[in-house]
């Protein structure tokens, strides 16, 4: 009995913040599972916006799907066909959960004529996907939008086999290229990825059409973008690993290795397999050469690849105390290296992907505005672009 009271509660909560969220006066942002009634509140605003007096043609309901909607205009009509037919009392309790507790006479006409003036007039609210919105502005703005007039859709399999041309097109002239930030971008690309996968990543990059905008637009944006991602990571400045490289064995050869393999020795078999490696190592390393950093690493790395924590044990604590002091000071310098090398690889790999997906971009853009193309993505991006200017946003309104 106490669990049905509990879900009653809940319900009537809930109708209370669909009615809050069904205020035309707010702006409201709503967030919930599917099913649990967003398109019923999105109806609801609808509703008590046409009752408020705004004028049918002048409200727009924009949706991700067709068939959402289908959904949407079904049930907006639906109500409305009711309200025109049923009697006093019933009018009065369908406008009472909308919010409506005491609707104006006004308010009541309103309600019995919406859905013949519609009818009628055939001005209903706009409910329609987001790029069909987007496509019917740019169709009658194309001039200033600055898209081809009269374009035509590209598919969606149309624009991924486009990308896809477009980049194998550019690994062909890879010899040929006059950008040498582009050739050696592109190299790292090829060397550290297979085609495939690099593919991959390009075409999600190409999603987001402002950032490749900006790169195309922009000769600074992408060492912008190599600012923001170094903040990011830690390392504002650009890192001279040969040099760090070189710092980093002059620190370890100066550190007691032979004590603390000595002490090694003296533990358990886990530590003496340590010494034994570190020995191993020390033999191996030849002051004129490079140092094998990730040989000495593995002294220090666990089987997962994490640093280890703890690096005596009870034997070598009492051989050597200062031991495990000494082997931390090598772990941290370690670390510190891997993780500039780790920032430098990230920013390299990222700048080098950026750029050549910016040369992509340029290609895809230019083959399909020359055959007079746009693709969904474009829809929403000079859309967007065309709108979030001030004085084309009150031209657009106006016409």
């Amino acid at each position: 009995m106490t669990e049905a009271l509990v879900d009653v509660q809940k319900g009537r909560q809930a109708t209370l913040r669909q009615i809050a969220a069904s205020d035309p006066n707010i702006s409201v942002f709503v967030s919930a599972n599917a099913g649990t009634g967003k398109t019923q509140v999105l109806t609801m605003r609808v509703l008590r916006l046409l009752l408020s007096g705004i004028s049918p043609e002048t409200i727009l309901c924009v949706t991700y799907t067709k068939a959402a909607a289908a959904e949407m205009k079904s049930r907006l009509y639906k109500q409305l066909s009711i309200w025109a037919i049923c009697d006093q009392r019933d009018l009065l309790v369908e406008l009472k959960k909308l919010g409506e507790d005491r609707p104006s006479q006004a308010q009541v006409q309103t309600a019995r004529s919406l859905f013949a003036h519609i009818l009628d007039h055939e001005d209903g609210p706009r409910i329609e996907t987001v790029h069909s919105f987007c496509q019917a502005v740019l169709r009658r703005f194309p001039v200033e939008a600055k898209v081809p007039p009269d374009f035509q859709l590209l598919s969606e399999l149309d624009s991924d086999r486009l990308v896809t041309d477009c980049f194998f097109d550019l690994l062909q002239q890879v010899g040929q290229l006059h950008d040498s930030r582009l050739a050696e971008a592109l190299s790292v690309i090829i060397q550290q990825t297979d085609e495939k996968q690099a593919l991959r990543h390009i075409k999600t990059g190409l999603h987001n059409r402002h950032n490749m905008q900006r790169f195309t637009d922009d000769p600074f944006s992408l060492s912008d973008n190599e600012d923001k991602l170094r903040q990011q990571l830690g390392v504002e400045h650009k890192v001279d690993l040969p040099e760090v490289e070189r710092e980093l064995a002059i620190k370890i050869r100066q550190m007691p290795l032979f004590r603390i393999i000595t002490a090694l020795l003296e533990g358990g078999v886990q530590q003496a397999d340590r010494g034994h490696q570190l020995q191993m190592w020390l033999k191996a390393d030849d002051e004129k050469k490079p140092m094998d950093i990730a040989a000495l690493a593995d002294v220090f790395l666990t089987k997962d690849g994490g640093w280890r924590k703890k690096v005596t044990d009870k034997k070598v604590d009492a051989f050597d105390p200062e031991c495990a002091a000494f082997q931390g000071q090598i772990i941290d310098s370690l670390g510190h290296y891997f993780k500039l090398k780790s920032a430098e690889g990230c920013v390299l790999r990222s700048q080098s992907l950026a750029r050549v997906s910016a040369a992509v971009y340029q290609q895809f853009q230019a083959r399909k505005f020359a055959a007079g193309m746009l693709d969904y993505e474009d829809l929403v991006f000079f859309t967007d672009k065309l709108l979030a200017q001030e004085q084309m946003m009150a031209w657009v309104r106006w016409k």
